[in-house]
């Protein structure tokens, strides 16, 4: 729990630091918007098991795989932003007779023709079995220097809708 907590706190800080950063770099910074669907297409089990009298479940290190679109009725997206392939690792704490518990992990998101990713951690809250959160990407290769910042829940078993911004210096 405490490992929880505190990378949630993690996440807010550098998420605050990148929003309030006094240096020059971030003031001349652009900001694209991000509104997108994500559709999970795989997914590959990790290490699963019950405690508290089998109302508890602990998942461990479950992958998987999505595809991103653009929204439609959104912003259109910068060209290089408005497709693009997600892979999740995934814990969860999940109480099964309530649907409420917590998600965390890491993602790597890859665009196509684009020589770098965004990787970075999410959190997310269940409620009634469906996921909210927040997600924090940075770049690499060719996205060196820029960062991601995701809201996203879940609409479906399947499909999750995110906004936010790609900040590039």
């Amino acid at each position: 729990m405490k490992k929880r907590i505190l990378f949630s706190i993690m996440v807010l800080v550098i998420l605050a630091l990148t929003l309030v950063s006094p240096f020059p770099v971030a003031a001349k910074s652009t900001k694209t918007p991000i509104c997108s669907l994500q559709t999970v297409v795989n997914v590959v089990a990790g290490q699963e098991w019950y405690t508290d009298n089998n109302t508890i479940l602990h998942v461990r290190g479950m992958t998987t795989y999505s595809t991103i679109e653009p929204k439609p009725g959104c912003p259109e997206p910068d060209s290089i932003y408005a497709h693009a392939n997600l892979s999740l690792k995934v814990n969860v704490e999940l109480n099964v007779t309530t649907g409420a518990g917590t998600t965390w992990g890491t993602g790597i998101t890859t665009f196509p023709g684009v020589n770098g990713t965004f990787v970075g951690p999410f959190v997310g809250k269940i409620e009634n079995y469906f996921v909210s959160g927040k997600s924090l990407g940075i770049g690499t290769g060719d996205l060196k220097g820029q960062l991601e910042v995701i809201s996203f829940h879940q609409t479906s078993w399947t499909t999750y809708e995110g906004t936010g911004y790609i900040f590039a210096p």
